[in-house]
């Protein structure tokens, strides 16, 4: 059951993500979006009401893991800086970085808050 948790999730979590990405031009930003939504996610179910062990490798290790990607991110900061596209390239891999920790952290707030609510 677990494996088959995790490869569902993933499933789900690309296709969600490829389906994003196809929503109009091509964007750095949605990138930059799935990854903070990704991260605020994650923070509620790291830090949440949730302890099923199959529901957590089906939406973190599944669901979120293949619908977040450090990957794309990382080829977009390259294309960025051979573009010599420096101001964007810094704004955005701070707001990636500093986006993705403080969606995080509210996750976790919202999710301990939910803990205590239920």
């Amino acid at each position: 059951m677990t494996i088959v948790s995790v490869a569902v999730g993933g499933a789900f979590g690309a296709m969600s993500r490829y389906i994003i990405q196809m929503i109009g031009a091509p964007s750095i930003w949605k990138t930059w979006l799935i990854n903070i939504l990704g991260a605020f996610l994650l923070g509620i179910v790291a830090y949440g009401v949730w302890t099923n062990e199959t529901f957590l490798l089906f939406v973190a290790t599944g669901f979120l893991a293949s619908f977040t990607t450090f990957s794309t991110v990382m080829v977009e900061w390259v294309e960025l800086l051979d573009d010599r596209r420096y101001g964007l390239f810094a704004l955005y891999a701070s707001l990636t970085v500093g986006g993705g920790f403080v969606a995080l952290t509210l996750g976790a707030l919202i999710g301990q808050w939910l803990i205590q609510m239920f």
